[in-house]
């Protein structure tokens, strides 16, 4: 079978999703599927090649950061993925599409089918579905009936976590399936207990993550000692260490930057707790893989995080946009090294049983319809 994967964003650029589309290419590429992926460029990274297996096609969309992609560079990529089909379907035909986003990756989805007869899948993340950014509801309301008909269209329209796919047919009465995202690769073992207060938060900065939140939690902490490490960049990078500064906690807080991923399990093992404090999820892949890790888990009660963070199970629960309550939350799982103990257990044990690429991948795979068998001038299977 023969897949093309679509994602604005696909690594070093993006977050969880784009992460997750090399994480999917990988699983599909280990099945048997041969995969093309298309994707933005960036400066450094226009050149198509051929990577672990499938090839990864970047076309120009005058992105600028590799962090964060504007509304009018998102439209770029529609624009110029458009004109780039009739070239990719020259070298050769596909037997679905998997378009990550439904906006901006979906629009794809019509000509895709309509113009060229490939089944599509639009794969929903986070954002994408009304509801879950205020700053896009204007769009939603007007790309309403498109979207509804991209929807219909589709072979099936995925999300990966239970609360997504409830908001998504809340906006829009059509079926949704869940897909849940997977852990790439299990480390051998939990990391042991460590005395230390070294909290970790990773991820981009931009409201969602709601850094700023994590910071008035941090000074408002009995433990003194806590410090935080934060892994990611964004627009928000600057006013943050501002808002440190301001707290008094600037000397407790260190901002990282992006680190390479071959950096990351060593840093969830150097960790204590590993906080999310997003005002919405789809489904994070940074928290599977430190619940992986043996790492314990705050995250805000929101769509896609209750369902991988179990409240006092599997880590910690704490209300959407409330600083004393995940201070507390904090201090308590510092305090309790028992605690931490039995939830990275039981945090580990759920991704083991629960959370998979090779899952994920066999579902993907069985929405498309299978391709017919080949066979050779003696009539016997290729």
């Amino acid at each position: 079978m023969k897949l093309l994967l679509v994602n604005y964003e696909y690594p070093p650029l993006g977050g969880g999703a784009a992460t997750a589309t090399r994480a999917l290419a990988r699983a599909l590429r280990d099945h048997g599927a041969e995969v093309h992926v298309l994707t933005s460029a960036a400066p450094g990274l226009a050149k198509p090649e051929t990577h672990e297996g499938f090839f990864v096609e970047r076309i120009w969309t005058g992105r600028r950061h590799r962090d964060r992609c504007s509304v009018f560079e998102m439209g770029m990529f529609v624009l110029a993925a458009f004109l780039r089909l009739p070239l990719l379907l020259w070298r050769g035909s596909f037997d679905g599409a998997v378009l990550f986003f439904g906006l901006p990756c979906g629009l794809l989805g019509l000509p895709l089918r309509y113009l060229f007869g490939i089944p599509y899948v639009i794969s929903l993340r986070g954002g994408d579905v009304p509801g879950t950014e205020p700053s896009l509801d204007g769009v939603h309301t007007i790309l309403r009936p498109l979207r509804r008909q991209l929807y219909r269209s589709a072979a099936a329209v995925t999300a990966n976590s239970e609360g997504l796919r409830q908001r998504s047919q809340a906006a829009d009465p059509l079926p949704v399936l869940v897909i849940p995202n997977g852990v790439e690769q299990l480390p051998p073992d939990i990391k042991p207990v460590e005395a230390a207060a070294r909290i970790l938060f990773v991820g981009r900065l931009v409201d969602q993550k709601n850094v700023a939140m994590l910071l008035r939690a941090l000074a408002a902490m009995s433990r003194r000692d806590a410090d935080l490490e934060i892994v990611g960049d964004g627009p928000l990078r600057a006013s943050l260490e501002s808002l440190a500064t301001d707290l008094e906690i600037r000397d407790r807080v260190q901002f990282s930057g992006w680190l390479d991923r071959s950096e990351m399990p060593t840093k969830y093992r150097q960790s204590t707790l590993l906080v999310l404090p997003s005002r919405y999820e789809g489904m994070s892949n940074v928290v599977l893989e430190a619940m992986a890790a043996g790492l314990p888990v705050i995250a805000t009660a929101v769509e896609g995080m209750k369902e991988l963070v179990q409240d006092d199970h599997t880590g910690a629960i704490v209300p959407d946009d409330d600083a004393s309550a995940l201070a507390q939350a904090m201090d308590r799982l510092l305090e309790d090294a028992a605690l931490r103990q039995r939830l990275a257990e039981q945090a580990r044990l759920r991704v083991e049983t629960y959370f998979s690429w090779d899952a994920a991948a066999r579902s993907y795979l069985r929405l498309f319809p299978q391709p017919e068998p080949e066979y050779n001038y003696a009539g016997s299977h290729r």
